[in-house]
């Protein structure tokens, strides 16, 4: 059993009661929730109706609240958990798609978790509303400057020091996320059509004659076949952003001096608590990062995606009473709560499994042949295939 297994996660809020005002914290509550709980929401819960249930059946305030919980949820701090939860998901699918066996091997996992990664740093938007957002956080920024930026633009300002400090691997994350995001939106249509297929791996000769056609849609960087030609994308964006950055490098020339060593960015300065305690800064140049990170996406995703898990159970405290020889994990949050989970499953090799239908992950147990997950599995497996088949039809149609 793994250390969350074995310790109480517990819950720390506040509870108003009549006699404390809207700015008194009221009385401490503190609830503990088992694994499967908080496992439930993490899996489970992707609409604020189900965040809803979940949060009166085990009787918790949101996340968000402020002074003392008395009960009524608001609708945006709902909406703000549905965000978080889907942030702990797609955490868990990129740790998913890493090979554990092969850490420095680059396949078509590796760009699957790369493709997980980027939704935790970067939004995945339209270009009008990238446009606009853009113009949103820099007023002075003109449109038709905005309308032509891409993310590998946006992550200049990051390597110069433009934009809030992170730590080493979470810049990383971060340039990887806009790297990634440039790649998907410059793919020739005609490629990624063609690099798309279908899965069709679970049908028996014996279904395919009773029409059983159903088949699962596989994304162009799923395909094995495309591996090298990502690996080329990614290594013209680094030449691009190196390209990008010599003209701020020759501006920081100081008058007698050829060259100068570092870019003018604050960001090698930040190091992470993982970082301090095992290697510490590991490059004075954005071009050595760049060039590091893009012949080893795969370490350095997970190095990223290790930072940001402990950056979310950053306020989580662990709690010992030698009398009852009680251990507790408390938390402010249950967000926090959801990645602890995460870093647990993964201390104890617990591993998922995409289902061959649908988007949906399962855990597989003793079970390592599985391939459907509990819906689409059994007698009834046929019927939850076609019924998704037909929904995901009319979903594209509209």
């Amino acid at each position: 059993m793994g250390l969350y297994y074995q310790i109480d996660l517990v819950l720390r809020w506040y509870e108003a009661n009549e006699a404390s005002s809207a700015r008194d914290l009221g009385r401490t509550r503190y609830t503990v929730l088992n694994a499967d709980t908080i496992k439930e929401l993490r899996d489970d819960c992707a609409t604020k109706a189900d965040i809803q249930k979940w949060l009166q059946r085990n009787q918790v305030p949101p996340d968000g609240y402020e002074g003392s919980y008395d009960g009524v949820i608001d609708l945006k701090l709902l909406s703000h958990m549905v965000k978080t939860t889907e942030e702990a998901r797609t955490a868990m699918r990129a740790y998913i798609f890493l090979d554990t066996d092969e850490p420095n091997s680059v396949t078509e996992r590796t760009y699957s978790a790369l493709n997980e990664l980027r939704t935790l740093f970067v939004p995945v938007e339209t270009r009008d509303q990238h446009t606009e957002r853009l113009l949103a956080e820099e007023k002075e920024m003109p449109r038709y400057i905005a309308e032509r930026f891409t993310y590998t633009d946006e992550c200049l300002s990051m390597l110069l020091g433009l934009a809030p400090q992170q730590s080493n691997y979470l810049a990383v994350g971060y340039v990887l996320s806009c790297i990634w995001a440039d790649i998907v939106n410059e793919m020739p249509e005609d490629i990624g059509n063609a690099l798309s297929y279908a899965s069709r791996e679970y049908k028996s000769g014996e279904r395919k004659q009773q029409g059983d056609t159903v088949s699962v849609y596989i994304p162009w960087w799923e395909n094995p076949e495309s591996v090298n030609r990502v690996s080329a994308m990614m290594e013209e964006q680094r030449k691009k952003i190196c390209k990008n950055l010599t003209y701020y490098r020759v501006k920081g020339l100081k008058e007698g001096e050829d060259y100068i060593r570092t870019y003018p960015g604050a960001w090698q300065n930040v190091i992470s608590k993982y970082e301090c305690a095992h290697a510490g800064p590991i490059w004075k140049r954005a071009d050595e990062m760049l060039g590091d990170i893009v012949s080893n996406p795969g370490k350095y995703i997970r190095l990223a995606l290790d930072d940001f898990v402990n950056m979310k159970m950053r306020d989580m405290t662990y709690n010992f009473d030698s009398r009852s020889k009680k251990k507790q994990l408390l938390s402010p949050t249950i967000e926090a709560m959801m990645y602890a989970m995460i870093a647990d499953e993964l201390s104890n090799n617990i591993q998922y499994r995409k289902c061959l239908l649908c988007n949906r992950y399962f855990q597989v147990k003793g079970h390592k042949t599985r391939i459907y997950c509990d819906v689409h599995r059994g007698s009834n497996a046929k019927y939850y295939r076609r019924k998704w088949e037909k929904e995901n039809k009319i979903q594209h149609e509209e």
